[in-house]
């Protein structure tokens, strides 16, 4: 019976993911509310908010997912603990394998960035990958402790703005070229961390 359950939840929770992600293909973020959401999803508020609290809450759990995808991707080609020596090596490869995993997936994920507003989407991102880079220890010996907050900010920020930036290029860039500028231009930064 738990099982069943289990599945139910998931399902109720991928239509009402895809059905934000429908509605966000005709209208911007301000502009969906709930009830289009439930309307979309042909499912009733109650059920929305047995899952999420709000839009806001919704687009918070799509950051979580998110998040929590790309970091499984960051950890099988980061190594876990590098040694002190190996600590350029395992910061170019988090950032290799975090550029990879958000560049994948940009086709895809174009509507939020477009329909999303910036602050709004990136506050999500930040707080997600924030929390989980902690949890996971992903930066535990890589960068000192105090430094990685503002690391990982920075890294994650200007990952966002470029991407937000090359999006709006016309025609589109290759997504080969977009993970070469971000790792470059973020690896080159927090390097000077280290050597600092």
């Amino acid at each position: 019976m738990e099982n069943r359950t289990d599945r139910r939840v998931l399902r109720s929770r991928r239509l009402i993911v895809a059905a934000f992600e429908r509605l966000l293909e005709t209208r911007p973020y301000e502009r969906i509310g709930v009830s289009a959401i439930a309307q979309e999803a042909d499912i009733d508020r109650k059920t929305f908010y047995q899952h999420y609290r709000s839009v806001d809450g919704l687009l918070g759990a799509i950051a979580d997912d998110f998040a929590a995808g790309v970091l499984d991707e960051v950890e099988q080609a980061a190594p876990a603990s590098p040694h002190p020596e190996g600590r350029e090596r395992a910061l170019s490869a988090f950032l290799e394998a975090l550029v990879r995993a958000v560049t994948s997936g940009l086709e895809r994920d174009r509507r939020y960035m477009q329909r999303v507003p910036a602050d709004v989407l990136y506050g999500h991102l930040s707080r997600a990958f924030k929390r989980q880079v902690g949890e996971r220890r992903l930066l535990e010996g890589v960068l000192p402790e105090r430094e990685r907050a503002g690391s990982l900010a920075f890294a994650l920020g200007g990952i966002f703005s470029l991407l937000q930036n090359l999006l709006a290029d016309e025609p589109a860039r290759p997504a080969a070229e977009v993970e070469r500028m971000a790792v470059t231009l973020t690896e080159s930064g927090l390097l000077g961390m280290l050597d600092a």
